[in-house]
């Protein structure tokens, strides 16, 4: 048998993995960049905007806030009026962005804050506060959708 022979089925075989393989590991490698990135965002940005992308992404009640934070939100609970909530605007970027007007009060025990606070947008009204991207995510992701922030900071003196 002659070696320069052209086995046709071989070929044929070898094109029908091809288109089916090239496609497949094209979304496996979107999917895993689209991953990684997402991850990216949520260490490297500030939390306001971390917030943003979870409510994006329909994320759930938040129940942890960040420790660098921790001692501000300390100072600014310590504001807190009758009904216990706090002008977040009165602080840093970070927690205007994130919180705004929250409600702060002490727990039993007076060991922690419970910081409580709804977050989402009502309006893109509300979004051109922000920037111009957060108006294009709000029109592309729609404006029905709202969660609750409730945690707690240690308290201290």
């Amino acid at each position: 048998m002659n070696k320069h022979t052209l086995d046709l089925s071989d070929i044929l075989q070898k094109k029908q993995k091809q288109q089916v393989f090239k496609p497949l590991k094209w979304t496996i490698i979107l999917g895993l960049l689209t991953g990684l990135i997402y991850l990216g965002f949520q260490f490297a940005l500030p939390w306001h905007w971390q917030l943003f992308f979870r409510w994006l992404v329909r994320g759930g009640d938040v129940n942890t806030i960040p420790t660098s934070l921790a001692q501000e939100l300390n100072n600014l609970c310590q504001t807190a009026n009758r009904s216990h909530h706090v002008n977040g605007y009165n602080g840093s970027k970070a927690i205007a962005y994130s919180l705004g007007k929250f409600e702060c009060k002490l727990s039993r025990d007076q060991k922690f804050w419970l910081i409580y606070d709804i977050y989402g947008f009502d309006s893109t009204k509300e979004a051109m506060k922000g920037t111009p991207i957060a108006v294009l995510m709000i029109k592309l992701a729609g404006q029905d959708y709202t969660y609750k922030i409730k945690a707690s900071i240690p308290k201290k003196s």
